[in-house]
Order: structure tokens, then sequence, then C-alpha cells
């Protein structure tokens, strides 16, 4: 009986134990109400945090983005009625910000940006396909040419990657029969060539590359 209680007792202590560096280690910021999708910190300012919401239709809840300027002890909302599903902050300007917004029967699909830090927001996604079963997910600057974007769609009868080449004013589609097929779900760039971008897709699981920057077919190199 005394080893039983040794055991429970240890147990008790060590339980205490990884509570307590779980407790050292992380810190609720807030939003607890929200599903959260997205996340960005201004590179230039470590207290100043992006946050953004989906959207819930069997709760008829709408989801939002959200800023925080002390490092999360508080936040400010600065758009209601979006369902988020990408964040990303302009690297020489952090008062750009691009936001997409994907597909949900409550709020309406694109790409929003802002040029004030987020006060205001407008879209800017002109030549991206988007109705009810498609639109964007994800979102990629060009870290050396912030002008220059990449944007996968996806929905439940696939999608396409698009690029632009002004700031997100015009929108082309570059993606190939597998992306149309399948929907672009991740994107990421070559940071020391940013012509060398890897697109992935839904479904079948192709990673599809480009050397020329989307300009030419992107080859497929790899199913999973």
């Amino acid at each position: 009986m005394k080893y039983l209680h040794f055991k429970i007792y240890s147990f008790l202590i060590f339980e205490s134990f990884l509570f307590s560096l779980m407790a050292q280690e992380w810190q609720l910021l807030g939003l607890e109400t929200e599903e959260i999708e997205a996340i960005a910190v201004d590179p230039t300012n470590e207290d100043i945090i992006f946050a953004g919401s989906s959207s819930d239709f069997s709760a008829g809840k709408v989801g939002g983005i959200f800023k925080s300027t002390n490092g999360g002890a508080s936040w400010d909302t600065l758009l209601w009625g979006v369902t988020v599903r990408d964040i990303d902050i302009h690297p020489f300007n952090p008062e750009i910000v691009y936001v997409t917004a994907g597909i949900n029967s409550l709020t309406l699909p694109g790409v929003l940006k802002t040029e004030d830090g987020g006060m205001n927001w407008f879209h800017a996604d002109s030549g991206i396909l988007m109705y009810w079963e498609e639109g964007p997910g994800v979102l990629a600057i060009d870290p050396l040419h912030p002008d220059t974007l990449y944007a996968g769609t996806g929905g439940f009868f696939g999608g396409n990657l698009y690029k632009s080449t002004d700031g997100g004013n015009q929108w082309e589609a570059i993606g190939d029969t597998i992306m149309n097929w399948n929907g672009v779900t991740a994107i990421a760039i070559d940071p020391n060539n940013t012509n060398t971008l890897y697109a992935g897709t839904a479904w079948i699981g192709a990673i599809c590359k480009s050397t020329d920057g989307g300009g030419g077919e992107l080859g497929e190199i790899g199913l999973s």
C-alpha cells in the first residue's frame, strides 16, 4: 500500500512539473472565442501581430481580422465578415498586408489588401477565378521583389496558381493541369533565387516546381 501511495505521489509531482513547464512556455493571449487560422508578426516590430479567424457555418459565426500592437496583450478588430486563410506582411513596408479570404457560405472569398496597417481594406484580386466552390487559400510574397505575389486557390472542383507583378492589382493564372484539377494548398519561394518556386496541391498531393517564376509550365517533382 505504501508503494502504491508513493507511485501516486510521484505521478502527481511529475504532472505538476509538466504543467509548470507548459505554463512557463506558453501564455494565453486572448481571442479564445475565435477559430484562428493565420498569424503574422511585423518583421520590423515584434509587438505588432495580425491574426485572422475562420467562419463557422454551423454556428452562424463569421471570422475576422485582428491586430495587436502590444505583443498580444490586447487586440483590435480590424474587419468582420471574412473567412481568413492566410496573412502576409510586406517585407519592406509593414503597413502593407495581404489577407486571403477563403470560400464559405457566410462570407465572400478574395484577396484583401491594406496599405495603412489595417485601417482600410480593399480587394486586390482582379483576375482570380472565385465562386462559391473555389477561392484563395495561400499567398506568398517574393522577398526580393515584393510587388510580385503568388496565390493559390482551391475548392471542391480544384483551383489554380496565380501570379501578380503589381502588388495584387491584376492576377494571371500560371498553373498547369495538375493544379487545375487539384487546387494549390502550399507555396514556397527560394529566398536566394526567387524565380524558383514550389507549389503543393491537394487530392493527389503533387509538388510542382518552376525555375522561371511560373512563366512556363511547372514541372511535377513528386507524388504522395
